[in-house]
Formats: structure tokens, C-alpha cells, sequence
């Protein structure tokens, strides 16, 4: 390690594209345990991207080899095997817990590694809380244990006789407190003290009539062990075949069974080892914490000299308006409205018309405001039913144009 230059950032976008430009070719470890850091594709600019996940392509390590770019992996083994290909520059979207998995995982670089700096490393030290909790933790959780060893069912204590289990000493829990039974047990190291074992209430209601449900149908009617009315289906009832699960649960959904709340078994220490746990805990948090001050004494890799690129995507309008000025502005503008306005609808001088046929045709196009002569033109327009269904004797101006309208000008 001591031929490799170590740095920190928080800009992976503008680091990847330097690293690529310098080097050519760049491998991205997105292996991710707390936050899922995705790299911004607009700020990469023009980088080629590979994709590494757990079906590795072949073509595209060949060609990330051959035309460099980024090999972004999104996926890797427990425990760590490094067997990535060579590349002399690596950059880490996630800050390994402990020095020697930042070793272990940067073998297969040969020049320049990176390593992304969170704004805050609260989040970690809550994971090695979560991962390896400590001896209060422990305490609490074994006393949870205890207490539903004293609050177990007639039902649940015959499902665990079924499955072989003794019932002094053996507490039924559900998957998930059986998960934490699990990381609780490994932190204390007392693994081989609980129970792995999982299984299913099934009730039979019906024979199917496919052929493998049916296979499994009848397995279950003839080896599936019985306790409180429902047969215990487990893996020890189908070895080396684990397809027995969504079988169960197609079978359910066309009726043929009912399942039960699927159960788990955890072996109840009456000896437990809270001390080591707490060694066990201040052991991880001593570790993280110096790959954290590792981390921070390492200088900034340099991106004086490369600005983020700018985004093609169109700019969202802003929907804030703009500055309209001070309020004398407003209110001269205002006023200068208003007296536009009020010329505009100044009444014009009436003229004379050519002949009488422009008199009574007036032009369907005006758009300016009505005058006087307008309002005539309306009144001459006028139907004369209006005047005949009311019964009253139309008005002389108005009947004399009618009659010229309708043509009885002469008559008139």
C-alpha cells in the first residue's frame, strides 16, 4: 500500500470524470451497507459506463480493459473475495468499516485510491451499534426471551414437541425476532446455543391435482409430524429442496391448505456471555473509528481545475416575478393606464354618412368603442316582432327605416 496515493472527496461525480481522464480507465466500488450512493449520470459527462453486478459480463470487463471508462460494481461477495481485474484508479462510494477491509478491497489497485467522505459519520457509529450491539442490549433482548418463555401457548408448546424440540428451554418466536435472536447470538458468540431452525403450521383441506403440488402434498400427509392439530413442515422434511415454500403458498392460494404463522425456535442460555459482547462491541467501534480518522487525514483530491459540467436539461422557469420597482414607479405607471384608457374611450365626432345604404349596413368589423351614430345603427337593427308582440304601435324613426329595409320604402 505504500506505492498507492490515497485521497477524499465529496464530489465522486467530478473525481470518477478526472480519474478516467488521467487514468483511462477507473473501477467504482458501489458496494453499499448503510446508504446507496448512485453516481448523478448528467454531471459524468460523456464517460462510458459498464455496469458489474453479480452476473458479471465477460465482454464488458474486455472492453472496459480494452476502451476504459468506468466499471461501476453494484455487488459483491460475504465474505469479501477480491477478484476484480487490475485498474489504476479506484474510487469508493461507501467508506469501508474497518482498515483491513479497505486493504482487502483495494488489492487490485495499483495507482490512485479514493475514497468518498460522508458528511457525517453518525450514521456508522449507529450501525455498529446495530451490528454489534453491546451487553445492555443483549440484556434486554434476553430478558424479552425469558419473558415470552413464560407467556408460551398450549398450541405453540405443542409445535415445538413436534419438531423435536424440548419445551424448558426452547422459546417459539417469530421470523423477525428470530433474526435478531440471530445478530444478538453472533455478537455474544454463542451461535451454536440457538436454534436455526424454521417452520410451517399447514392444515390440509384439499387434494390437489398438479403434479408437483401433488408430490408435496403427499409428502407432507405422510412424514409431516403433528402437534395441536397442524402438521410442521421444515426443511428437515424436504432436504436439499427448498422450493417447498412457494409451493406452500400456491397451494394456499388455490385452497388446497390454510398456513399458520410460520415459527421459529431459539434455545434459551441460562448462562449468558453479556461481557463478551461488550468486547466484541468496543472491538468493531474501535475499528471503524480508525478507518475514520484514516480517512480524514488523507488530503482532498484536487478539482480546482474541473468544474462539474454543465446540465444539458432545459431550465425550469422560475415562477417568481420580477422586481416591478418601488411603489412611485407603480403608481406613475398606473396612471399613464389610466389615461390611455380614458383617451381611447373619448367619444369621436360623428360623421355624416355617404349615402343611406352605409346609414343602415353598418360594418361587421368594428372593433372601436360605440359612439353615438353606433348606437343608432343598433336601434335601426332592431327586429320588429319585438314591437308587434307586445301589441303597441312601433315608433315612427324606427318603423320608417324598417320599411326601407324590408323594401317599402316607396309605399311608405
Amino acid at each position: 500500500m505504500d506505492d498507492i496515493k490515497y485521497f477524499r472527496t465529496d464530489r465522486p461525480e467530478a473525481v470518477a470524470r478526472d480519474l478516467v481522464a488521467r487514468h483511462g480507465r477507473c473501477w467504482v466500488d458501489g458496494n453499499w451497507t448503510l446508504v446507496k450512493y448512485r453516481l448523478d449520470p448528467p454531471k459524468l459527462g460523456h464517460v462510458q459506463k459498464y455496469y458489474v453486478g453479480r452476473s458479471r459480463s465477460a465482454r464488458d470487463l474486455q472492453n472496459w480493459a480494452r476502451f476504459g471508462g468506468l466499471a461501476i460494481e453494484t455487488w459483491r461477495e460475504r465474505p469479501y473475495r477480491n477478484t476484480n481485474p487490475s485498474t489504476p484508479a479506484l474510487l469508493f462510494l461507501e467508506c469501508p468499516m474497518s482498515i483491513a477491509e479497505l486493504e482487502a478491497r483495494s488489492l487490485h489497485c495499483r495507482g490512485v485510491v479514493v475514497v468518498y467522505r460522508p458528511l457525517s459519520w453518525d450514521l456508522w457509529d449507529s450501525w455498529v451499534e446495530l451490528s454489534s450491539p453491546g451487553e445492555d442490549a443483549c440484556r434486554r433482548f434476553h430478558a424479552g426471551l425469558e419473558y415470552l418463555h413464560q407467556r408460551i401457548t398450549v398450541e405453540q408448546a405443542a409445535i415445538t414437541s413436534a419438531m423435536g424440540y424440548d419445551t424448558v428451554d426452547t422459546v417459539p418466536v417469530s421470523l423477525a425476532d428470530h433474526r435478531n435472536a440471530l445478530r444478538l447470538a453472533r455478537a455474544m458468540g454463542v451461535l451454536d446455543e440457538l436454534l436455526s431452525a424454521e417452520c410451517q403450521p399447514v392444515n390440509l383441506i384439499l387434494r390437489p391435482e398438479h403434479g408437483e403440488l401433488l408430490e408435496t402434498w403427499e409428502a407432507i400427509e405422510r412424514r409431516a409430524p403433528q402437534g395441536a392439530g397442524w402438521r410442521v413442515v421444515s426443511d428437515d422434511l424436504f432436504p436439499g429442496y427448498h422450493n417447498w415454500r412457494f409451493e406452500l403458498m400456491q397451494m394456499a392460494r388455490m385452497g388446497y391448505v390454510f398456513l399458520g404463522e410460520p415459527q421459529a425456535f431459539i434455545k434459551l442460555d441460562r448462562q449468558p456471555q453479556f461481557e463478551r459482547a461488550q468486547v466484541i462491541h468496543d472491538d468493531a467501534l474501535i475499528r471503524f473509528r480508525e478507518v475514520a480518522r484514516l480517512v480524514m487525514s488523507w488530503p482532498s483530491y484536487p478539482l480546482d481545475h474541473l468544474p462539474d459540467p454543465i446540465k444539458t436539461r432545459r431550465p425550469r422557469r422560475s415562477k417568481r416575478k420580477p422586481d416591478e420597482g418601488s411603489a412611485e414607479e407603480i403608481i406613475a405607471r398606473g396612471r399613464a393606464l389610466l389615461a390611455k384608457s380614458a383617451t381611447a374611450q373619448a367619444p369621436q365626432p360623428a360623421e355624416a354618412p355617404l349615402n343611406a345604404a352605409s346609414a343602415r349596413r353598418p360594418s361587421p368589423l368594428r372593433t372601436s368603442a360605440p359612439t353615438s351614430t353606433d348606437c343608432s345603427i343598433l336601434l335601426i337593427a332592431t327586429p320588429a316582432r319585438r314591437d308587434e308582440s307586445s301589441g303597441a304601435e312601433p315608433r315612427t324613426g324606427g318603423a320608417r327605416i324598417r320599411r326601407r329595409d324590408l323594401g317599402t320604402e316607396g309605399n311608405a
